[in-house]
Order: structure tokens, then C-alpha cells, then sequence
């Protein structure tokens, strides 16, 4: 006669928002076109890399956990007392002064720190099983990048500097 015992049970696995915040392989960072300098009224074009769903398979318990962090939010500061939330985290600009969905425009020359909190949203799968959403959204900052704008001051001349050493912009 076989001995019957007690049959194990399945253990639950449940990925918190603290599980998906550690297990995100890389953060969203700051990136500049032309950087780390820009205009006075210019469009200076940011973007975000490192901006796709981030997929980690973990095994936990025996059990093969698949996590998928997807950044659905992008929240700029630009150090200028302006703003962004987009959803999207932008683009290379193809040329100087071109207005994008993450450009900004400074009004004044200085110095800038920006900064830039992403928003990911978590789903998982235990097994193959069916995605489970994690119950909460994650934040994670980039690095914050200090940036230069400066101010452009043109003037008509009518000497080369080779003409005249000492003429305005030699």
C-alpha cells in the first residue's frame, strides 16, 4: 500500500512593484544633440536612449518568471522652470534649430541642469502562463546632464581678420 502525504502545493509567484524596480537592466538616459552646448532661443533637441520594453527571464521557485518592463511616460525638466510629459522619448534631430516632440527653447543664456524621470509599467508571465500586469507603475532618473546655452551675436564687417587683425572677431 503507497503512503499518501501531503501534496504540495504551487507556489504563487507575485512580482510587487519593488521586484520589477530591481530587475530593470538599464535606465533611460539623457541624450543631447550637439551637446553639451546650445542657443538662446534655439531649439535644443533632447531624447531619451535606452527606451525599449526591457525583457528579463528570472527563475524563481523552479518556476521560469518572464518580466517585461515597458516605459509608457517621460517626464523633462529642463532647469528652466519648463516641463514635458510625452510618451514618446524622442528622436535625433537631422539638423540645428529643428523643433521636435522634446526640443526646448531657452530664453536665457546659462548654465541648465536637465533631468528626466521615466515611467515603466510591468506585466509578467510565470510558466508561459498568462501576462499578469505588476500592480503599480515604476520611476526610474536618468543621470541629470548639465548643459551651456549661449547667446549669438552677429555683426556686418568689411574687413577680413587677415585684412585687419583688430577688427571686431579676430
Amino acid at each position: 500500500m503507497a503512503q499518501s502525504g501531503p501534496v504540495a502545493q504551487p507556489i504563487e509567484i507575485i512580482i510587487t512593484t519593488s521586484d520589477l524596480m530591481e530587475l530593470i537592466p538599464s535606465t533611460p538616459q539623457i541624450v543631447m544633440d550637439r551637446g553639451p552646448f546650445g542657443l538662446k532661443n534655439a531649439h535644443t533637441n533632447f531624447y531619451a536612449s535606452n527606451h525599449q520594453a526591457q525583457t528579463v527571464t528570472e527563475t524563481m521557485f523552479g518556476q521560469e518568471v518572464t518580466i517585461v518592463a515597458t516605459p509608457i511616460e517621460y517626464r523633462w525638466d529642463y532647469g528652466d522652470g519648463n516641463t514635458l510629459t510625452t510618451q514618446t522619448p524622442g528622436r535625433p534631430a537631422e539638423t540645428f534649430n529643428v523643433e521636435t516632440e522634446t526640443s526646448h527653447q531657452f530664453t536665457e543664456p546659462g548654465t541648465y541642469t536637465v533631468t528626466l524621470t521615466t515611467v515603466f509599467e510591468g506585466t509578467y508571465q510565470v510558466d508561459g502562463g498568462p501576462t499578469q500586469a505588476v500592480s503599480s507603475t515604476v520611476t526610474q532618473q536618468a543621470e541629470p546632464v548639465e548643459i551651456e546655452i549661449w547667446r549669438a551675436v552677429t555683426r556686418n564687417v568689411d574687413q577680413t581678420c587677415g585684412q585687419n587683425p583688430q577688427a571686431w572677431g579676430c
